[in-house]
């Protein structure tokens, strides 16, 4: 008879698949590219779309992985909120995050 280990159901997740994640996240929205396009051409609509995602997921994925190295727990957000600030503001976090990925 052999006994075997269960096998951890935690998975970690890498960098590649987190940046997609925070990227598609806040990259949707209820408005299309065609008033970028007219306001500032192509040039300009191509140089935003390349700086924005830079100047806005870069420091947001450095916050997440830091805060995960620091407690690495899953729920995220709503964990880490929940340790700094107490319940309550995690149930709003949590409110919150659903309703910008629901609306985006």
């Amino acid at each position: 008879m052999t006994t075997s280990t269960p096998h951890s159901t935690i998975k970690k997740l890498r960098i590649l698949p987190l940046i997609a994640l925070i990227f598609l996240t806040v990259s949707g929205g209820p408005y299309g590219l065609e008033p970028l396009l007219g306001y500032a051409g192509k040039n300009g609509a191509l140089l935003l779309l390349i700086i924005t995602p830079i100047l806005w997921d870069i420091p947001t994925i450095f916050t997440v992985l830091e805060l995960n190295s620091m407690m690495p727990v899953t729920g995220g957000y709503y964990q880490w909120v929940k340790k700094a600030l107490g319940l309550r503001w995690a149930l709003y976090e949590g409110w919150w995050t659903w309703l910008y990925t629901f609306v985006d």
